[in-house]
């Protein structure tokens, strides 16, 4: 069995839910997740200014991700942290795992999972609300990053001067930002 213990916003949830969804395919086994405890949940909504559910909901919602609930003990679990690991291992292991504080962030994991990856994020299309053309450009717009327990916020210029220099290079008609980011004001003069 695959436990995910999901944490931070959508990106690193999508990211763990994915990860998990691998592991358990290949390992031919179920994939549950266990809720964040009240105190992290906290500690988030301070450091992002962002409500913390304990479990995945915007993703949920989002996507139809239909999630069970683990209600075991967890004692017997292997627990894999952070962000570099050894895919096959994880694999090949023979006993249950805890997904806990990674963001499994690697190309390495996910480029033979494309098609996989793309059934699980998928939204049907009479549900988006903007309707992009080939010419437009979509951006998410990840301003922050959670290091150290601190939440730091990447300066806003940085994506104006991308969007700017894409601007110049290339024929765009509309440019479509999609985040939930708290410092998204400062992105939306351009």
């Amino acid at each position: 069995m695959i436990v995910i213990c999901y944490l931070g916003g959508l990106g690193n949830n999508m990211f763990q839910y994915a990860f998990g969804k691998i592991l358990s395919e290949a390992k031919k086994c179920e994939l549950k997740y266990i809720e964040t405890d009240e105190k992290y949940n906290i500690d988030y909504e301070k450091r992002t200014n962002r409500k913390k559910e304990p479990y995945p909901k915007q993703m949920v919602d989002l996507f139809g991700i239909k999630l069970e609930k683990f209600t075991g003990d967890l004692k017997h679990f292997r627990t894999v942290n952070g962000h570099i690991h050894n895919i096959q291992e994880l694999i090949d292991y023979k006993g249950d795992i805890l997904l806990k504080s990674g963001g499994y962030q690697n190309i390495n994991y996910y480029k033979n999972h494309k098609n996989l990856i793309k059934s699980l994020f998928s939204i049907k299309k009479d549900e988006i609300k903007f309707k992009p053309e080939s010419n437009d450009l979509v951006i998410h717009y990840r301003g922050g990053e959670n290091i150290n327990q601190k939440m730091r916020y990447m300066d806003a210029t940085y994506f104006i001067d991308c969007i700017n220099l894409i601007k110049k290079s290339k024929n765009i008609n509309k440019i479509y930002i999609l985040t939930d980011s708290p410092n998204f004001k400062e992105i939306i003069k351009i």
